[in-house]
């Protein structure tokens, strides 16, 4: 995840693009206004007159850019989908999955934690998110190898690791951290609150996204 206000993402929007969906008769624009970028959504009668027109500030980018890029806007607390994502293959802007919903498809905790570092969700609540949405925007080193605070701890008071496994973290080959994070996606649902991911580590609950995966199960 990042900010739209950088040059890679604004260099995609030289000049205004706009899409329609004959389905729903509805346009979607995306432009540029110095360094922000907006997406529209509006309609226009038989007579070419405009309807209504809906324009919203991006203000969150989703995606490393291997298949594309999602945006996301905010009104008050909330955030939500933009109806526009950009699509890498072709290069292209085009319509994004659930894009009928315009600007009103919520960003809900289970799509957004596997696609940002450390996001801040109200339980309970669709789309509604502390302030900042973000302590962290990218995914760090903590998604993989659990929170750090007991491990930067130990070493700095010069703790040797215990014989066999250093509990203060969770370590282990790239093939061994990728099962983990496979078996412990799936079973994040099903967890019961305050199940520990890793003997040692910070109890954390499962209906709290700063949970990080790569944890033993």
């Amino acid at each position: 995840m990042s900010l739209p206000d950088v040059p890679s993402q604004l260099e995609k929007v030289p000049k205004p693009v706009t899409a329609y969906d004959k389905q729903i008769g509805r346009y979607f624009g995306v432009a540029r206004q110095g360094s922000e970028l907006y997406q529209s959504e509006y309609a226009l009668d038989s007579a070419g007159e405009v309807l209504f027109r809906h324009t919203e500030k991006i203000v969150f980018v989703v995606g490393t850019g291997a298949n594309g890029f999602s945006y996301l806007v905010q009104r008050g607390d909330y955030l939500f989908q933009a109806p526009l994502s950009f699509y890498s293959r072709t290069r292209s802007w085009d319509l994004s999955p659930a894009h009928e919903m315009g600007f009103d498809r919520p960003i809900v905790t289970g799509c957004i934690v596997c696609h940002s570092g450390q996001p801040q969700p109200v339980a309970n609540r669709n789309g509604l998110y502390q302030q900042p949405p973000f302590k962290e925007l990218a995914i760090g080193c903590e998604r993989c190898h659990g929170p750090g605070q007991l491990h930067v701890e130990a070493r700095t008071k010069g703790t040797p690791p215990s014989a066999g496994a250093d509990l203060s973290i969770v370590s282990g080959s790239a093939a061994e951290l990728a099962r983990r994070q496979r078996l412990h996606a799936v079973s994040r649902a099903g967890r019961r609150k305050g199940v520990a991911i890793r003997k040692g580590l910070p109890r954390l609950s499962s209906g709290n996204p700063a949970q990080r995966d790569g944890g033993d199960l």
